[in-house]
């Protein structure tokens, strides 16, 4: 069953939980440890012009991932890192060296034919180059065969279905799956990033695995499903199954220290996973990053956020932009003003820079605990003057990396 690979992204896309400082020793120890497990790509980071933190898996250059890669390598696994358009100059690549062989491009839709040209260069250099939209699950059938037509000129490593919004049903993923297998240059992989918003992330990838199709697949995973809001594809689920149904070629226990070792520290600070908020975010065609938003007031019911997340404009609808859907939650979620905690906008607390918050009413107190209860999950924090989620996401320019 060759044709199945999986890719984690613990690295790049738990990053976002924890502004991406792992520390140096947790980076090399994930990275080892993924390799040890047989895990076939490994990402280890985004790179980034100027990033210089030795703690963070940010890389200002190819070289910089080196020294956090295993001494001996086992020759089955691939390490690679990702690029969101226009964070770092193609001059700022140095020639593939073959240490990190492959090189993820994500970009969004207006960016499709600077992101082809990058990519073209990328190649030129030798990388082996994964093309990734933000979110195809918003392209029509039209827009998708008009790309994969550019696609099929480039002929990269692999291209990428995302459901950035964590929202695909079987029905929906298989639909896609065909029209991209069926129009894709047959030596062109298909990849496949998922959310977990409505807890399908494991389902569907077992449909993946199941197709009828001679093409090669690659999955992503993320240990312990580590990733922002509702988080990624367990990568300890997907390994044990593979192993279980179809073929025993992972060893899972390398995996399972990473996740007592490095990962559950990280969530038992910085939680994440499946909440009714990224849920409403997820029927309602809502990036999850104002779910978040919206979590991390704690002054809200579940009948509110429910209303802002509806009046939201769907990220579906082609005429969306951010401006309009930064203004429309703002305006919408005053309602949390009247609602348990209240903000003091004329203090800056010392913690991200959210607003502190006075004692509330104590007619409103029992509503506002209820809602703490049930939607208190400890995400990172960040400034109420944006809707970015959390430093990282300012910090990196990667709003919608996945």
């Amino acid at each position: 069953m060759d044709k199945i690979s999986l890719l984690d992204c613990t690295l790049r896309d738990g990053g976002y939980i924890n502004d991406f400082a792992f520390g140096k020793q947790t980076i090399a120890s994930v990275v080892s440890g993924l390799a040890d497990a047989g895990i076939e790509i490994v990402e280890c980071g985004f790179l980034k012009s100027g990033a210089d933190d030795a703690d963070k898996s940010l890389f200002g250059s190819v070289e910089a991932i080196v020294p956090y890669l295993p001494e001996k390598r086992n020759g089955r696994t691939m390490f690679v890192a990702m690029i969101a358009y226009g964070d770092i100059s193609a001059e700022e690549i140095s020639d593939c060296g073959g240490a990190v062989e492959g090189i993820r491009l994500t970009f969004h839709e207006k960016e499709l034919d600077e992101a082809l040209a990058f990519a073209a260069c990328l190649k030129g250099k030798g990388y082996k180059v994964f093309f990734q939209p933000v979110g195809t699950t918003t392209y029509t059938d039209g827009a998708l065969l008009r790309l994969i037509e550019k696609v099929n000129a480039l002929r990269p490593f692999a291209f990428y279905l995302v459901d950035t919004l964590g929202a695909m049903y079987k029905n929906d993923l298989l639909r896609m799956f065909y029209l991209v297998d069926n129009n894709l240059r047959a030596d062109v992989r298909i990849g496949f990033h998922s959310h977990n918003n409505l807890q399908l992330s494991f389902s569907n990838a077992q449909e993946l695995i199941l197709m009828h199709s001679k093409r090669e697949i690659i999955i992503d995973t993320s240990v312990y499903g580590m990733g922002r809001g509702a988080g990624n594809l367990c990568t300890e689920l997907l390994t044990q199954y593979i192993n279980e149904n179809i073929e025993s070629k992972y060893d899972l226990l390398p995996v399972l220290e990473c996740i007592d070792e490095y990962i559950m520290p990280i969530f038992l600070r910085h939680p994440w996973g499946y909440s009714v908020p990224y849920y409403l975010a997820a029927v309602n065609g809502c990036h999850p990053n104002y779910a978040t938003y919206l979590v991390n007031r704690q002054t809200l019911r579940v009948r509110d956020i429910n209303s802002v997340i509806k009046s939201i404009p769907s990220i579906k609808s082609r005429s969306t932009t951010k401006n309009s859907s930064v203004r429309c939650i703002r305006n919408t979620s005053r309602i949390g003003w009247t609602t348990g905690r209240r903000c003091n906008r004329s203090r800056t607390s010392a913690r991200g820079g959210a607003c502190s918050f006075s004692r509330p009413e104590k007619a409103s107190l029992p509503a506002a605990k209820k809602s703490r209860r049930l939607f208190g999950i400890a995400t990172p924090l960040y400034s109420e003057s944006t809707i970015s989620p959390c430093p990282a996401t300012a910090a990196t320019g990667c709003l919608s990396a996945t």
